[in-house]
């Protein structure tokens, strides 16, 4: 065995360990966050590493910055999937995202277009093969804000308005 093959492994086992590391403390260094700065600061700082990210995703010259600002994003989520106490809501939505996208996924691959996209690919209005058709051509079209239960209507919950 070479001295690579060693320095892969070791590298491998330092990940394992660090993955194992984050499994064990996560939610307990997301709690004391919110003990130590409260449910309302920690609301804010969600929104302020929200921003943090689009401005990022804007500028889109650092792919690095890009990774960081996500990275702090995701702890924020996680934070306030704790506050509010939603985790499984949070799941179900998102598993009811994922089923739509997928629907939407493969409906694009039966029309076979290619769609434009503004912004794509940190460029402006290119096409290309990944991007996803034109709503024009997908059978939603018009419905998403429809009546909810509706065929085609918005999925989940109406919320409120109305202060």
């Amino acid at each position: 065995m070479g001295d690579h093959e060693g320095t892969g492994k070791q590298q491998a086992t330092e990940d394992k360990e660090a993955v194992m590391y984050v499994d064990n403390v996560r939610e307990q260094i997301l709690k004391a966050a919110i003990r130590k700065y409260g449910p309302g600061a920690q609301r804010d700082k969600a929104i302020e590493e929200l921003s943090e990210l689009i401005r990022a995703l804007a500028r889109c010259d650092d792919k690095e910055n890009v990774a960081e600002e996500m990275a702090d994003v995701r702890i924020m989520l996680d934070q306030l999937e704790i506050i509010f106490g939603n985790g499984q809501k949070v799941a179900r939505w998102e598993v009811m995202k994922l089923r739509r996208l997928d629907q939407r996924v493969h409906a694009a691959d039966v029309i076979g277009e290619v769609g434009e996209r503004r912004g794509a690919g940190c460029g402006r209005g290119e096409k290309t093969s990944s991007d996803p058709p034109s709503a024009a051509h997908l059978p939603h079209r018009g419905k998403a804000f429809g009546e909810p239960g509706k065929a085609g209507g918005r999925e989940g919950p109406v919320r409120k308005t109305g202060r």
